[in-house]
């Protein structure tokens, strides 16, 4: 009778959901870990209470939930870390509050974006929050997940909890354009987003990445970058003949910065249409840029026996000399109409 009772217990009682499910194979991993073992000292059980909080964060929320790192998009966002992966997968990978934000702002929609529950509870969260209320499609891409799931998938020391994965954006160069951004086997990450930065804040119209840059998209530059490789135009892969090719088109000059050259930053006519080359940290610019002399060498003059600038701060520099003198001559200019009008009123009186 105990065995038919036990039976009948098991086929009528309630058939576990599968979010309680997964809560349980959580709670049990957690418990036989090396971190289980330190809550078992201390006397507690925060995994599963914060896996019982997450459950009604979602649903509060309104928003799914992914637990088990086997899941098939927690195993893509994973290999997007390689560049072959993300060419192969046309998918990228984005962390943090303002970089998934300024996306989401740019027009870009995540496939993927998770949260853990302190990412919600940040003061930057409030800010993804109120996208996802505002569109219910952006708030179907976005799942809560444990803070360990989330972290295994960053390649920061203090991850933010947000993670989101969308295909690469493609913004094809203008028709036309006045200043250009010309990367030559920039190879550190770090100078290359900031470099995108600097042409995005001086007013560049696009930026060409010849062979043997590093990849735009990896999450290093992606960070550097600061959102900027949402709003700029990137046409990468190309060889110098192309680039020259798509130069003349544009009808632009360019100059190359190098620190042996011997005309100054400051010197060059940057109200024309114009083009700056920036190369590689270690190595300089590559053969075949270097060898073509109709493209002039510039440098920034040093003081104190410094011989050379980073990359980064190199080209920056040169990007906001070509603003300065944009807005130095758009100033005079506005300033001459305006001293015109005041004369003809003059002479009409």
């Amino acid at each position: 009778p105990g065995l038919w009772c036990a039976l009948l217990a098991a086929t009528t009682r309630p058939a576990a959901r599968p979010v309680g499910r997964a809560l349980q194979r959580l709670q049990a991993a957690h418990w036989h870990g090396a971190s289980g073992a330190r809550d078992r000292a201390r006397g507690r059980e925060p995994v599963l209470a914060s896996a019982q909080s997450l459950e009604a964060l979602a649903h509060d929320l309104q928003l799914g939930m992914i637990l088990s790192p086997g899941n098939a998009k927690i195993k893509l966002m994973r290999r997007l870390g390689s560049r072959r992966q993300r060419e192969r997968s046309g998918m990228i990978l984005l962390e943090g509050h303002r970089l998934v934000a300024d996306a989401i702002e740019a027009g870009v929609r995540p496939e993927v974006l998770l949260l853990t529950e302190e990412a919600t509870q940040a003061p930057e969260g409030a800010r993804l929050l109120a996208a996802l209320a505002a569109d219910a499609a952006l708030a179907a891409c976005a799942s809560l997940a444990p803070q360990d799931l989330v972290h295994g998938l960053s390649d920061t020391l203090t991850p933010q909890g947000v993670l989101a994965m969308l295909p690469e954006p493609s913004l094809p160069v203008p028709p036309a354009a006045s200043l250009v951004l010309i990367l030559d086997r920039v190879s550190d990450p770090g100078n290359l987003g900031t470099l995108l930065r600097s042409a995005a804040g001086a007013g560049a119209d696009a930026v060409l990445l010849l062979d043997g840059c590093t990849d735009a998209w990896g999450l290093k530059a992606l960070r550097a970058g600061m959102g900027a490789q949402f709003r700029m135009p990137m046409k990468s892969g190309q060889t110098w003949a192309e680039a020259r090719s798509q130069l003349e088109a544009w009808g632009c000059h360019a100059v190359k910065a190098d620190a042996g050259g011997q005309l100054s930053h400051s010197q060059v006519d940057w109200t024309r249409p114009m083009a700056l080359v920036v190369g590689s940290e270690a190595t300089g610019l590559s053969p075949e840029v270097r060898a073509d002399t109709a493209c002039a060498t510039i440098s920034i003059p040093l003081a104190g026996g410094v011989e050379s600038l980073n990359a980064a701060v190199a080209g920056s520099i040169a990007l906001f000399e070509a603003r300065r003198q944009r807005d130095d001559a758009r100033s005079s200019s506005t300033a001459g109409a305006a001293k015109g009008r005041e004369e003809s009123r003059c002479e009409a009186r």
